[in-house]
């Protein structure tokens, strides 16, 4: 089903995919040890407000000495796009390293050509309950509208930005997600979002009022 979504989503308003390679090496004992790392993003910028189930096939097909289940479904959907894009408003970001260890410090630099108001959210894949929190604006720092060129988060004289590796997290690498949000208009947030899609609707929201 989530397949069938994803290409009615596709279908309607297009995809766009980043993907950042890296290869991090540690050498002991004249051993140099390389692991590539690839993260690919893939941004749908619309949402499902109705579908319905028009069709699925059941059916198992051989591969060699494996049988393998394959069940194809068909939906119809009514797909809105979530956001246009300002042409005459440009954001970039940067963060001061590529990997953290646990305790270490996370700056992010924003440049715009703009003044906006700055909403960031982590992203943690690994979390069931809330794998969607909101970094910035905090208790501690609620004035979240920046003016135009650059700016260096968190601000001077602010609480910083600790990196904590989880705790019920058994492997030596994990990833975690920023996902930056910049508007021309004051709006109000969740501390935190159930799903990527509750995130898209909010999104959404916003552009209806637009």
């Amino acid at each position: 089903m989530e397949k069938a979504r994803v290409k009615a989503i596709t279908d309607a308003t297009g995809v766009t995919i980043t993907r950042e390679e890296t290869q991090k090496c540690n050498e002991t004992d004249n051993q140099v040890d390389c692991k590539q790392n690839q993260f690919s993003v893939m941004s749908l910028n619309g949402i499902i407000t109705q579908e319905k189930q028009i069709g699925k096939e059941e059916r198992l097909e051989e591969l060699g000495d494996q049988k393998i289940y394959i069940c194809q479904i068909q939906i119809e959907a009514l797909v809105e796009k979530i956001f246009e894009k300002d042409p005459a408003f440009e954001i970039n970001s940067k963060l001061n390293k590529s990997s953290y260890r646990d305790g270490e410090m996370m700056e992010i630099e924003i440049q715009s050509n703009a003044n906006m108001y700055l909403t960031i959210f982590q992203y943690l894949p690994y979390e069931k309950g809330d794998p969607i929190q909101k970094l910035f604006p905090s208790s501690r720092q609620k004035d979240n509208k920046l003016v135009q060129e650059r700016t260096i988060l968190p601000q001077k004289n602010k609480e910083g930005f600790k990196v904590k590796f989880p705790n019920k997290i058994k492997l030596k690498n994990v990833d975690e997600h920023l996902i930056i949000i910049a508007t021309k208009r004051k709006y109000s947030w969740l501390t935190s979002y159930f799903s990527l899609e509750d995130l898209k609707k909010r999104l959404n929201d916003i552009q209806r009022q637009t």
